[in-house]
């Protein structure tokens, strides 16, 4: 539904797309095996894939209200 209310909100850039690699790199930082350079990079995919992933759920949320805007 995302892509037809907010194409702008695509997560195909992201390293992380979708829930699943968010799991998948959420354990991966927490393996104390991870070193700290890997873990600092898995840490910003996850805060750039939960910030697209707010946004596109208060698109959703205003798509369905009625009014949508992505911001403002």
């Amino acid at each position: 539904m995302l892509p037809t209310i907010a194409a702008e909100l695509d997560y195909g850039a992201l390293e992380v797309k979708h829930g699943g690699d968010a799991q998948a790199a959420w354990f991966e930082a927490a393996d104390p095996a991870c070193d700290l350079l890997r873990r600092q990079a898995l840490e910003e995919a996850l805060k750039a894939y939960c910030a697209r992933d707010t946004w596109a759920m208060v698109a959703v949320a205003r798509a369905l209200a009625g009014n949508y805007s992505v911001i403002g």
